[in-house]
């Protein structure tokens, strides 16, 4: 299905920011089940981890 160059990048802008919230929603439901298990390192695990996962991939630090 043929768009022009505008509108396919609102698409895909649209797709991520979309997938983005729900990735955030995601995070927040665990970060809460943690907080209820007393597991206090996920909060911390994923406090530290501001930065997208293409990066910390190329760092070496993957999710491990």
């Amino acid at each position: 299905m043929p768009r022009d160059r505008n509108g396919d990048e609102l698409y895909y802008m649209e797709t991520i920011m979309h997938l983005s919230m729900r990735l955030a929603a995601a995070l927040q439901r665990l970060r809460a089940v943690g907080r209820d298990r007393g597991m206090k390192w996920v909060d911390r695990g994923l406090s530290c981890r501001a930065m997208p996962a293409g990066q910390s991939k190329a760092n070496g630090k993957g999710a491990g």
